[in-house]
């Protein structure tokens, strides 16, 4: 009798054993899994660092539900003071704005988001660090919950200053060239 509940408990442990090896495997399997998706998003985030470093843009969110306003740092280099500045909220924007160009933003903002379509875009002039006005090109997309509500929308902005001056260069030479031909 004790013989055979040796025997018992031995194939009961061995049972077990190969439970736990089985599962030790399964373990194993699932670390490398880990290993490969943490190693692909390690290079999708350097991928995406390397392509805003290389465009000289700007990246954005606005998270509507927290209003947290998300700046990259090149941007905040750029036109900001300082790291804290953007932690107040989208409103926290319009103190680098051109007078007036907030009102008429927040607006097209506002129009973009009730559309719930299509791609936002505006143009307003901020005013950076020295004191120079710059010309910025805001692009997003919005995301919206079940309901049709705003959640967050996330784009970048691109400096325009040199476009828009040549182009007031080009319009100062054709009203010029105008004059001379009369």
């Amino acid at each position: 009798q004790s013989l055979v509940s040796v025997l018992k408990g031995y194939e009961e442990l061995s049972a077990t054993y190969e439970e736990l090896y089985a599962m030790n495997q399964e373990l194993d399997n699932q670390n490398v899994q880990l290993a490969s998706q943490k190693e692909a998003l390690l290079t999708s985030e350097q991928r995406y660092q390397l392509a805003i470093e290389g465009s000289k843009d700007g990246i954005w969110e606005w998270d509507i539900v927290k209003d947290v306003y998300y700046l990259s740092e090149r941007w905040k280099e750029m036109y900001g003071s300082g790291k804290n500045k953007f932690d107040s909220g989208i409103k926290s924007l319009a103190v680098l704005m051109y007078p007036g160009d907030w009102e008429k933003t927040m607006d097209t903002l506002h129009r973009y988001l009730e559309s719930k379509q299509g791609i936002y875009e505006s143009t307003y002039r901020v005013i950076n660090r020295q004191g120079e006005v710059r010309w910025i090109l805001s692009r997003g997309k919005g995301y919206w919950d079940e309901e049709g509500n705003p959640i967050r929308i996330i784009g970048s902005h691109s400096d325009m200053t040199e476009f828009f001056e040549m182009e007031e260069q080009l319009k100062r030479l054709a009203y010029h060239d105008s004059l001379t031909d009369l």
